[in-house]
């Protein structure tokens, strides 16, 4: 079934032939690296010139042999190259629909952005690329990594740019966006592709009829789903609950939000887990680990262990709220995969996460599946947050509002215990502070503690009326059906993607933002839109975000593209994995190219997820299985 995607014997004849010419005329092929060969320092990649990587050049350039000199003159001719063979991932029929639908649209918009940029740079006469570069598109042997761009640092997926002399590699949008006038110091580029033009086409008219799916719906319905409870939130958010985890209409009515780029908020069986995922258990298993500990104070880190981090201190607090310590651990394990750190609670996460076919690395559903090991795939998880927390905002334990260029998945799996009674008497005795730290009403305060004993709350009232008075609030009410209890967690704000134009706009006036730095207040993550900005955001702007409430098993699907942050009013450890699902692979490529226009030392500026790539061979893979009749 893949045997019309390589090559014929004809072509490999005729490579045969072209070597044994080049040969003739002293154009020989390099098969080694240029340090190797002793190359003059201007011939001479940018990986062998700094050491450590691969050269760029091997079985890729031909040189010209003479007696004064050794220096290139071209790249290997196109019928010499044969293109790489890949093992495609299989998967059933109706999966392959889906992957279709989706990941041919994206397979497209890869493609055509890539030609349009082309087709632009050929036009133009002010660029250092020689005139046969332009006119003759080589193909490039597979070097069994992933490739990116050397300006922008995306993911080069087919077309692109490569200099003969120093191998600088520049995908076709930077190429060009290239100014009039920029000088390559001793450039000559070539264009080059990765993938048979045959190949390209064939796929793009497998099925040149198919209309666009999956069109976010107007108005959501509230469907009813086996064994789950369906709560219709503000802001037109359902809410999943039910301890079953996957009826027979499950996956279908969450696909129905799921397209429409909503949060959804799913329960699932901790009782299912085998192992210990609590502080101690953790002790046990990896207390003497390394790890690195953030104080969300001063955003300092030190190195300490993993035992240092799970005391006693986190699994039950017993110093005042004002005296606690703010730590975090983020992403860890740090230095190796869950997998091989801790590979029984890889395990038994990986079966407890809901929709295995859209979160499990290696789901049908989810398109990263599909990208080559040779290419490096992306890192996806799972990762552990563990984090201590605080029950007023402004106190830290947050994470910063950002957007993420993957769906992702968080379970809480742990909340710390704690004196309810004790630290709801602390909580209503406390003065607010600054704007951004101002007190709840006591109102909103009991909401923390629907369970206490209504006398409780009177006498904590009144001692409130005591030794709080001023005090005021910008804080929403708790809403009915939304009241926090002691098992919550965490406190999730998420922001529709229609709302993240206004919500930028918001934040470059309120912070002040550097123009002339070109950075962006969202993919920065260094802000967390407290109480009075949200205030601000409804008011004046209409602009609100979903608010979920995480306790213990709550699951938080989060749409690609969606603004969200998270702050953590209990000590809590929460486990997270990355996808790519059909139906978010094209918000995924637009955020990829956000990324790739933030500023050279951007934290978020590489392009890991390599959309364009897990589109391609997700639509080889679904197109091995319906061929390539319409369906």
């Amino acid at each position: 079934q893949q045997a019309n995607l390589a090559l014929s014997s004809s072509d490999d004849h005729l490579a045969k032939r072209s070597r044994k010419n080049c040969e003739e005329s002293n154009v020989v092929l390099q098969k080694r690296s240029c340090a190797s060969m002793r190359l003059p320092q201007q011939y001479r990649c940018l990986s062998c010139a700094e050491g450590g990587q691969p050269c760029r050049f091997s079985s890729l350039r031909m040189l010209q042999l003479t007696a004064k000199e050794t220096k290139p003159v071209s790249f290997l001719p196109k019928s010499s190259a044969a293109p790489a063979r890949y093992h495609l991932c299989s998967c059933d029929e109706n999966e392959a629909k889906l992957l279709y639908e989706h990941s041919f649209w994206v397979f497209q918009r890869c493609v055509q952005r890539e030609e349009n940029a082309v087709t632009y740079v050929k036009s133009r006469s002010d660029l250092p690329c020689r005139a046969e570069g332009k006119e003759e598109i080589f193909v490039k042997i597979h070097l069994d990594e992933r490739q990116g761009c050397d300006l922008c640092e995306t993911t080069i997926f087919n077309k692109h740019w490569t200099c003969l002399h120093c191998g600088m590699e520049l995908c076709a949008q930077c190429m060009a966006e290239t100014a009039p006038g920029a000088r390559f110091d001793n450039c000559e580029f070539f264009l080059l592709r990765r993938i048979p033009d045959e190949v390209i086409q064939t796929l793009l008219s497998a099925r040149p009829k198919l209309s666009r799916p999956c069109q976010p719906p107007q108005i959501l319905p509230v469907c009813e789903i086996p064994g789950y409870r369906l709560e219709q939130l503000r802001g037109g958010v359902l809410r999943i609950v039910g301890m079953e985890l996957a009826p027979e209409r499950a996956f279908a009515d969450f696909s129905e939000i799921w397209s429409a780029g909503l949060p959804v908020l799913l329960t699932v069986a901790m009782d299912s887990l085998s192992q210990d995922w609590t502080p101690s258990g953790f002790r046990k298993k990896s207390g003497s680990s390394p790890a690195t500990i953030v104080n969300s104070k001063t955003d300092s880190t030190f190195s300490k262990t993993v035992g240092h981090f799970f005391t006693k201190e986190f699994a039950r607090p017993r110093r005042s709220i004002h005296k606690r310590a703010m730590l975090k651990l983020k992403d860890w394990p740090t230095t190796n995969h869950l997998s091989a750190e801790l590979p029984e609670y890889y395990k038994d996460i990986l079966d407890a996460f809901p929709f295995c076919e859209l979160t499990n690395p290696l789901g049908a559903l989810n398109l990263a599946r599909y990208i080559p090991k040779s290419l490096i795939p992306p890192d996806l998880g799972p990762k552990l947050y563990c984090s201590f927390g605080h029950p007023l905002e402004g106190f830290g334990g947050v994470t910063n509002l950002h957007l993420d260029m993957s769906d992702a998945v968080n379970i809480l799996m742990f909340v710390a215990d704690h004196d309810s009674e004790a630290e709801l008497r602390e909580l209503a005795s406390t003065k607010p502070s600054c704007k951004h730290t101002r007190l709840t009403r006591i109102s909103d305060i009991a909401c923390l503690h629907k369970n206490l004993d209504p006398e409780a709350v009177q006498v904590i009232a009144a001692l409130a009326a005591n030794t709080g008075k001023g005090a005021t609030c910008d804080e929403e009410p708790c809403r009915d059906g939304e009241l926090l209890d002691p098992e919550y967690g965490a406190i999730w704000d998420i922001w529709k993607r229609e709302d993240v134009a206004v919500l930028r706009s918001f934040l470059l006036g309120y912070l002040n933002y550097d123009d002339d730095y070109n950075s962006d207040p969202i993919h920065d993550s260094l802000t967390y839109v407290d109480a009075e900005m949200r205030a601000i955001l409804a008011k004046e702007h209409g602009v609100r975000s979903l608010r979920f409430y995480q306790r213990v098993g709550d699951a938080v699907f989060i749409p690609a593209g969606c603004p969200h942050q998270v702050r953590n009013v209990r000590n809590t450890i929460k486990i997270a994995i990355d996808f790519i699902s059909p139906q978010n692979a094209d918000v995924c490529l637009t955020i990829t190219e956000e990324h790739r226009q933030l500023p050279e030392s951007h934290l978020r500026k590489e392009d890991r997820l390599q959309v364009c790539n897990a589109a391609y061979y997700a639509t080889r893979a679904a197109l091995d299985v319906l061929g390539r009749e319409p369906l």
